[in-house]
């Protein structure tokens, strides 16, 4: 009985993040290679690099091909926008802004897109608009940089500040990162779960609540979020605080059914959709193991929906970094873990690079490499992410997939 308190005290010590201050003396060790200074500033090249990168890959990639849009399922009238930037409503972005114009419909794609984006949108004027797909755009940034900047608070307020500007800069490298500048859904998921990372440990918990509500409306996945304050209730930690998080959860989970089913008849509608899609994506895969198996050694190409090498060896690195946040938060390691191996065993893989770049817990492992490099190994790593990056952008930008 002894030895399960001992145990059952670390976890709450750890849990409670008071583990951490080796972090924040760890960022000032005279043998690290990468200073604040230094950090600061390959974040700002990175980031102006990739505002050149893309500019280069709009530039250079092709008129949109004839009959393009004509085949495309979405029911939006793409001519009615501006032709500069018909390809900012491509894929993902114009399932949404169909949405926006035509609402949810049965035996659509649409089903499987989640609501609280496309409400937003419209919010901002995007239903029928000439220029909605560059309104999209810029939410997606706006979204995204108050994102970051939650980030940066709330893993300085954490670790330290050294640790702040590495998990910027894990950000800005990750490769599927492009998405946060695309009118997809992503950088809103982003903004409200740095919002309940970063509020739930501030004064104002309303913020924290609010974003808890809205996170499974905003992605479904946002439910295993839910996970940290049922660890903190489990260990005592914070219990009215944590039991206002868990009823909050799962009465914004309960919601979007309520939406879909308000939509489009039934509750599990957005879930049947996904039949629509390329790989016909179900939660039975999550039971079957031998498929996940196969899946992940099914590598066919690089980058495309069903053999991508990159989702594949993101998944490897994520899962090493998901093993080390145990160590650092085990709610952390948790959450992070369903978010992972949830959409990568549903999906098999498809689109998985995107899915990890809005788990942010994930960031401070990753971080914690970054702070450990040596300027070689730092180097070659931006300049591959870079280039991972530019071919991305390059592919949506020419109508091939990127995501």
């Amino acid at each position: 009985m002894n030895k399960f308190n001992s145990q059952l005290s670390k976890l709450i010590i750890v849990e409670l993040g008071t583990s951490q201050a080796a972090y924040c003396e760890q960022s000032k060790h005279p043998d690290f290679s990468v200073h604040l200074l230094h950090i600061r500033a390959i974040c700002l090249f990175v980031f102006f690099f990739k505002i050149l990168l893309y500019t280069i890959a709009w530039n250079k990639s092709p008129t949109v091909p004839e009959g393009f849009f004509d085949v495309a399922k979405a029911r939006i009238d793409y001519n009615s926008f501006h032709p500069a930037i018909r390809k900012l409503a491509i894929f993902d972005a114009g399932w949404y802004l169909d949405i926006v114009s035509n609402r949810y419909t049965n035996g659509k794609d649409s089903g499987a897109f989640y609501p609280l984006w496309p409400f937003l949108l419209k919010v901002f004027g995007c239903a029928n608009n000439p220029w909605a797909p560059l309104i999209s755009a810029v939410l997606s940034v706006v979204f995204w940089c108050l994102g970051l900047g939650l980030l940066f608070s709330w893993a300085a307020k954490e670790f330290s500040y050294h640790m702040a500007w590495c998990v910027v800069l894990v950000n800005l490298l990750l490769p599927s990162s492009m998405t946060f500048w695309l009118g997809f859904t992503e950088s809103l998921f982003f903004f409200l779960f740095a919002c309940f990372l970063r509020y739930s440990i501030g004064t104002r918990l309303w913020i924290a609540l609010a974003a808890a509500l809205l996170l499974s409306i905003a992605r479904p996945v946002g439910i295993f979020v839910v996970l940290i304050p049922v660890i903190w209730w489990i260990l005592g930690i914070r219990r009215l605080f944590s039991t206002f998080c868990i009823f909050v959860f799962l009465t914004g989970f309960i919601l979007y059914f309520v939406i879909m089913w308000y939509s489009l008849g039934s509750p599990f509608a957005g879930w049947a959709a996904q039949k629509f899609h390329v790989n016909k994506p179900s939660l039975i895969y999550v039971l079957d193991f031998p498929k996940f198996i196969n899946s992940l050694f099914n590598i066919t190409s690089f980058h495309d929906p069903q053999g991508s090498f990159l989702d594949r060896f993101i998944f490897v690195m994520a899962f090493w970094c998901v093993v080390r946040l145990w160590r650092i938060r085990p709610s952390w390691c948790m959450v992070s873990m369903l978010m992972l191996l949830v959409p990568a065993m549903t999906n098999q893989f498809l689109s998985f690079s995107r899915f990890t770049i809005v788990v942010i817990p994930l960031f401070i492992p990753m971080g914690e490499i970054l702070i450990q490099l040596r300027w070689p190994a730092l180097s070659a790593l931006v300049i591959g992410s870079l280039a991972t990056q530019f071919y991305l952008i390059s592919r949506f930008f020419s109508f091939e997939w990127a995501t």
